[in-house]
């Protein structure tokens, strides 16, 4: 199930810029298993990395 969370926020992010955002605000954490609500929920460093990737090849895919 996280997984898939995971993916429905990546695929939200990225049809926010193709939407016209510029700002996309992210909650990052050091290590998914420390305790609290907010670590389980924030994308890790691997994550964040996938997201900036995806939205720099949209943005240059669709460059004007």
């Amino acid at each position: 199930v996280r997984a898939l969370a995971n993916k429905v926020r990546l695929v939200t992010a990225v049809m926010a810029v193709t939407m016209g955002a510029t700002i996309i605000e992210k909650h990052l954490t050091l290590d998914k298993t420390l305790p609290g609500p907010d670590h389980a929920a924030s994308d890790d460093r691997h994550e964040f990395q996938d997201l900036v990737a995806r939205v720099r090849h949209l943005k240059n895919t669709y460059k004007h």
